[in-house]
């Protein structure tokens, strides 16, 4: 198995509903792999802090769209100087389809990782009190988390499922050997 990272770029996918580990994942691989981190809230975030250019886009579908655009951007960029992307984000199939004929444009692979958790007890604790700090953005209360639950809508296969309710660790390492990080 070929190793991914600097010399093999490559898209990595992490999504599911806020407060699944999406985010602590997506940092730990982008550490070990050093490519770029695209998160959809940082992103977002300095566009809301031009209330002019926030307003202009009034609905969410919108505003998700400008974002995944944002990101398309930043990938296809990495891309061409040969360099990996790690998006994390509640990615919905119109991302991903442009963001794998961005990779498949650039002979790179994707890779799709989608977190959940079961326990909607379990998730409430994850969530509450939970301090992200991201500029201009606000912090997620259960109320938007819980309806996020139920509306989110799964990736297509290929993908890995992981189980929040695992350890951090364990999780870590299914999606290295995912990758194809580690033998």
């Amino acid at each position: 198995m070929a190793l991914h990272g600097v010399n093999n770029p490559f898209v990595c996918v992490f999504s599911g509903v806020p407060g699944t580990g999406k985010s602590t994942l997506a940092e730990a691989i982008t550490k070990e792999t050093n490519a770029a981190l695209l998160n959809w809230d940082w992103i977002m975030s300095a566009l809301r802090v031009f209330p002019e250019v926030w307003a202009a886009a009034p609905d969410v579908d919108t505003r998700r769209d400008i974002g995944y655009e944002l990101m398309s951007r930043m990938i296809e960029s990495r891309l061409r100087l040969g360099q990996s992307s790690v998006t994390d984000c509640v990615a919905r199939t119109r991302a991903l389809a442009q963001w794998s004929d961005l990779a498949a444009a650039h002979a790179a692979p994707v890779f799709v990782i989608e977190c959940f958790l079961e326990d909607a007890a379990v998730h409430k604790t994850r969530i509450t009190g939970r301090q992200r700090n991201i500029p201009g953005w606000d912090e997620l209360d259960w109320r938007f988390v819980a309806a996020s639950r139920s509306a989110y809508e799964p990736l297509p296969e290929p993908k890995l499922l992981i189980d929040a309710a695992k350890p951090i660790a364990e999780n870590l390492e299914a999606v290295r050997a995912y990758l194809g990080l580690i033998d």
